[in-house]
């Protein structure tokens, strides 16, 4: 059994979320070629992921970092489509 602080999946939230939200933020512009889903899916995994993340106490830089990159990355498909 180890000793001391271990990662458990409590506190990989924040960097699940912050890598499903630059990763929606890079695939969104290309959204009208690949279909604008696979961003909008990325981008409202990113959201719940770092909202579970504020409240298992991941580290919340991560988690602030994937809100808002999935923010980004879920309005800025639906903004295109719409426009």
């Amino acid at each position: 059994m180890p000793t001391g602080r271990t990662d458990g999946p409590a506190s990989l939230y924040g960097g699940a979320s912050s890598a499903l939200g630059v990763l929606a933020c890079l695939i969104a512009p290309f959204a009208g070629y690949i279909g604008a889903g696979i961003p909008v899916v990325f981008a409202a995994l990113a959201i719940t992921l770092a909202l579970i993340g504020f409240a298992a106490g991941s580290p919340r830089r991560s988690c602030t970092v994937g809100l808002f990159a999935g923010l980004l990355g879920f309005l800025l498909p639906v903004v295109v489509t719409v426009a």
